[in-house]
């Protein structure tokens, strides 16, 4: 079983998983994993949620594929900047 990570180390793991999925550069379950593995912090779980509904509240244009429309990516981009510059 793994530990559970404190606030400071799941914020960053939060950080980290959004940054690594907008880039292109996490691995294959990377994504699936911290949009469904809860982070017991409210605040954490609902930029998850967040992200988790995406796919739902920007579906992509069938012609683009993909997890989300553009409009959605801004949102989740706006999002990783609000959480990377809130140092509470």
């Amino acid at each position: 079983m793994a530990r559970k990570m404190d606030y400071v180390e799941s914020r960053k793991y939060a950080i980290k998983s959004m940054s690594d999925f907008l880039e292109g550069t996490g691995g294959k379950w990377d994504w699936d994993d911290f949009i469904s593995l809860p982070l017991g912090y409210p605040d954490l779980e609902e930029v998850q949620r967040f992200c988790n509904e995406l796919s739902e509240t920007h579906p992509p244009a069938e012609k683009e594929g993909g997890y989300c429309n553009e409009e959605g990516f801004r949102e989740l981009r706006a999002r990783l900047e609000e959480l990377e510059s809130d140092r509470s």
